[in-house]
Order: C-alpha cells, then structure tokens, then sequence
C-alpha cells in the first residue's frame, strides 16, 4: 500500500485487495494520517505520555524528520545508516540506525530498543557518554547509571511460521 501511494502520491480510500490498486478520489484524510503515523514508527519522531520517541530504522537515502511540540522542535536525522537527534537544533543523541530512543523531554535519553528485523552492532553516544551493545529485534535495555540494562526482551522470528 505504501508503495502504490508513493508511486502515484494519492491519498485514495480505497484499495483493490488483490491488486493493491487505488481506487477513488485523492485526499482521504484517514489514509494520509494513517501514512503519517507509519513514518513517525519508522523513521521519525512522536510523543507518548511524557517521553519522545526517535524511531530511526536504517535506509539508504538520507531522510530528516521534525516534530514540533509546544514550542519545541524534536529532529531525527538519518545518514550512512547512522542517526542524530536534535532538541531546539542542539544535538542530544547519536547512534546506529536500526534503534528507538526515548527520551524525557528535555532530551535526556532513557531507554533505547532495537527496532530492526536484524541484530546489529549498536554504537550510542549521548551526555559525552557512549555505549556499545549487541541488540536483537524487539530488545529494550534501560540507561542507567551510565550502563544498559536489559529490561525487555520479546521474541522476534519472522517470517513467522505456522506450528502444526
């Protein structure tokens, strides 16, 4: 689906379920928040309660995303698989693309999870402090005390298989 509305930039209602193709008129609002939202999992910036998360999956071209709130602007940016954040343009985290970052908001990061379908070698650096960790799809770890902390682990085996 994502793919058709790139490829054709409408925002149509309906979509043919075996073929993906559009149907209707262009400028359905549910489907262009519905875009929006993906993008702000992926490869951008949302908050939740009291925190701000960082989404940034890898990709070969560069992207950027900025998310006011209230009077602050939040910023992810995404270049050579390696991601930054930015409070009010200052720089607060950089790191491995592939990883979620919450942090409190005024930046301070306090947990980070492995968001890709694939383990990677993450490099981390926020607070002149950096980490280094292995992390598995779906693992949350805990910033505290200047470590990482496992805190959540869920299983991650796609493509899922039907046990009989």
């Amino acid at each position: 689906m994502l793919k058709t509305i790139e490829q054709s930039r409408k925002f149509t209602q309906q979509f043919d379920p075996f073929t993906g193709s559009q149907n209707g008129l262009d400028g359905y609002g549910p489907t262009i928040l519905a875009v929006l939202e993906y993008y702000s999992r992926m490869y951008g910036v949302y908050a939740e309660n009291d925190s701000i998360h960082f989404n940034g999956l890898p990709s070969e071209q560069s992207y950027s995303y900025t998310q006011k709130l209230n009077e602050n602007y939040y910023t992810l940016v995404q270049e050579n698989k390696q991601i930054k954040a930015y409070l009010n343009e200052r720089e607060i985290f950089r790191g491995t693309a592939g990883i979620k970052v919450i942090t409190e908001k005024n930046g301070i990061p306090i947990f980070i999870a492995g968001i890709d379908t694939v383990a990677r070698n993450v490099k981390f650096e926020a607070n002149g402090k950096s980490y280094r960790s292995r992390m598995e799809p779906n693992e949350q770890y805990q910033i505290n005390n200047g470590k990482l902390n496992l805190i959540k682990k869920v299983p991650f085996d796609y493509p899922y298989r039907i046990v009989k």
